[in-house]
């Protein structure tokens, strides 16, 4: 999948490890600038602007327990299949047009990966 489209995040949020100078250098974590679910693939989608991404093959991850209930923390079919196949020159319209809009109107924030009903 990497080789098909290196552009493209590849592993979920709790697997992402940056840089501190390339962070910063994409704009950091800024929840003004993206204050919505999904929030790792446009990180990742900022960071790829200051050059390429590299997973490391000694990094050793683990998921964590997982919510019950995805449907107001994922995002739908229609949303995955635009992204993976909108050019990487459209990524700005995906994120800040297509998808900003469709997250909003369903009030997928970010603040509600907090909840935790798994507990």
């Amino acid at each position: 999948k990497c080789r098909h489209r290196p552009s493209c995040c590849h592993a979920g949020g709790c697997a992402q490890v940056y840089r501190t100078q390339a962070l910063r250098a994409a704009g950091g974590f800024d929840a003004a600038r993206w204050p919505f679910i999904l929030e790792d693939h446009e990180i990742a989608y900022r960071l790829l602007k200051t050059g390429p991404i590299v997973y490391d093959a000694d990094f050793y991850c683990f998921p964590a327990p997982r919510r019950r209930n995805h449907r107001n923390v994922n995002w739908s079919w229609y949303e995955r299949w635009v992204y993976r196949h909108t050019p990487t020159s459209r990524m700005d319209w995906f994120f800040y047009d297509f998808l900003w809009r469709r997250l909003e109107r369903r009030g997928a924030y970010a603040t509600i990966l907090r909840k935790r009903d798994w507990a």
